[in-house]
């Protein structure tokens, strides 16, 4: 199957958005200095096609053109800020370098992440993964301890792989992820590319990555306070003075937020006490962000929530359909209250089908696709399933959310209203098989698995958690600053309220 190349993706994902295709050609791809996308303006039709723009050889031991998309989607989102921040300034959109190396190293970054010289602790628990079953297999998901427990009570079986994988043997697989499913857990069956192509939810998962959708127009300008902040600054930090309220767990929306946050936007992430955290998740991906915790079982919660949402300009969110609408964060409560807010929502099989409601992770999404077992059929060694060498899903996804509230806030500044902004995992996964396969070959792959095999891409700063070494981003805006200035810290640190732009 042919490998399409970033740029072909990233133009027909950028105009697909109703975005202005002529800023494409501030995009240069693996930093070769000229705009693949001038080149592509400036043919004519006699001229024969050129080559097709394939990239680096940039690799990782996968036959999904993980490279691409990672490329592909950090791309769109460096762009769109850029776009957004000529709009700004009423200038020409600065130039936007992406290298497919970096951003892949990026997609693989969790492993590369020192606090104090140490690798944080493994987000798994001890019985997750694939297991057998009667008629196949199952993956638990178990992040979350209590996912985990809750697997083992299901099964009626201690706390422990051994036990768990014996009783497995007992079920067919679909019969375990429905019941799992009844009971708020996290599993699913291992299928095949045609299994999962027949099943309802497959039809039901768009074919276009991100959807960003006019609601309702508004009579109101955006907010003067954007028009306000200083030139000087908006050259440094295209973002600053938007606000975002960020509510999200695990991976792919908290890079969203976090990649909001680099450009200079002013995020909130909210939390509460009583909801279990992932430290070595979130060390990394509350970078750039302020931490508040609410509990929103308290009316004085939720009136400081109201206060906050009525003057952000992004609500940013990612847990299971229907959790926020329940605590009165709708889409119409709150346009009820912002008349020109961006409404994002990153889910894990989409907004539409029999799956629409359910909780799920980019492993689940691997596995139930039919990823893992293509993989593992490229392989040729007859296991069941093989997984991908890192959460491409997860990262995908989160810069498409990045690109789409960055869309959707351009758009904004022409025609204000309430804009919603969607993806999800399982259309990310899609994106991942258009963009084609790649030889079995490529299994055998050099993939980086220590920092000291990727220092080139990483940076250190001092927080108050410890000396933290990351990757850097990937995607540059000629001018505009690429580094954090907010730093992990214990959840909660920061007060409930909106910072001024000095």
């Amino acid at each position: 199957m042919t490998v399409h190349a970033a740029a072909d993706s990233t133009r027909r994902i950028w105009t697909g958005v109703g975005l202005d295709g002529a800023d494409l050609e501030a995009l240069q791809l693996n930093n070769t200095g000229e705009s693949c996308f001038r080149r592509m303006s400036q043919q004519t039709s006699e001229q024969p096609d050129p080559p097709p723009m394939i990239g680096t050889a940039a690799g990782t031991p996968s036959t999904f053109a993980i490279g691409h998309l990672a490329q592909t989607t950090v791309a769109l989102a460096t762009l769109a800020v850029a776009a957004f921040q000529a709009a700004r300034l009423e200038a020409a959109v600065a130039q936007v370098r992406v290298d497919q190396r970096h951003a892949l190293v990026e997609f693989e970054s969790e492993r590369f992440n020192l606090v104090d010289g140490a690798l944080p602790p493994s987000p798994w628990g001890p019985v997750g993964g694939l297991h057998r079953c009667k008629d196949g297999y199952v993956r638990i998901h178990d992040s979350f301890e209590h996912h985990g427990r809750g697997a083992a009570e299901l099964l009626g079986a201690a706390f422990n792989r051994e036990d768990m994988a014996r009783c497995l043997l007992e079920w067919n697989k679909v019969d375990f992820e429905d019941a799992a499913v009844a009971a708020g857990l996290c599993c699913v069956a291992l299928r095949s590319e045609e299994e999962w192509n027949a099943h309802p939810q497959s039809a039901a998962v768009p074919t276009f990555p991100i959807s960003v959708d006019l609601v309702s127009a508004s009579a109101e300008a955006a907010s003067a306070r954007l028009s306000s902040v200083p030139c000087h600054i908006v050259v440094r930090k295209p973002l600053a003075g938007v606000r975002v309220l960020e509510f999200s767990r695990v991976i792919a929306a908290p890079l969203a937020g976090k990649t909001l946050a680099l450009h200079g936007a002013d995020v909130l992430w909210v939390t509460a006490p009583h909801i279990e955290s992932l430290p070595s998740l979130d060390r990394k991906f509350a970078r750039g962000k302020r931490t508040i915790q609410l509990d929103l079982r308290q009316d004085a919660d939720q009136a400081r929530l109201r206060t906050l949402v009525a003057a952000a300009d992004v609500v940013l969110q990612s847990y299971r359909p229907g959790a926020l609408a329940a605590k009165g964060l709708s889409l119409e409560a709150v346009a009820a209250l912002n008349p020109s807010v961006v409404y994002a929502t990153l889910s894990a099989y989409g907004t539409k089908g029999p799956w629409a409601t359910r909780r799920g992770f980019d492993s689940l999404v691997q596995t139930v696709s039919g990823m893992n077992a293509a993989e593992a059929e490229a392989e040729g060694l007859g296991n069941p399933a093989r997984v991908a060498p890192c959460q491409a899903l997860d990262h995908g996804a989160g810069y498409l959310l990045a690109f789409g509230i960055m869309a959707a806030l351009r758009k904004r500044l022409d025609e204000p209203g309430v804009y919603r902004v969607e993806t999800s995992l399982a259309q990310t996964m899609v994106l991942l098989k258009q963009l084609g396969r790649l030889p079995p070959g490529t299994l055998q792959e050099h993939d980086p698995t220590t920092p000291d095999q990727v220092r080139e891409f990483m940076t250190r700063s001092a927080t108050s958690l410890g000396d933290m070494e990351y990757i850097r981003h990937s995607g540059v805006i000629e001018g505009a600053a690429n580094e954090w200035t907010e730093f992990p810290k214990p959840l909660g640190s920061d007060k409930a309220e909106w910072r001024s732009v000095a």
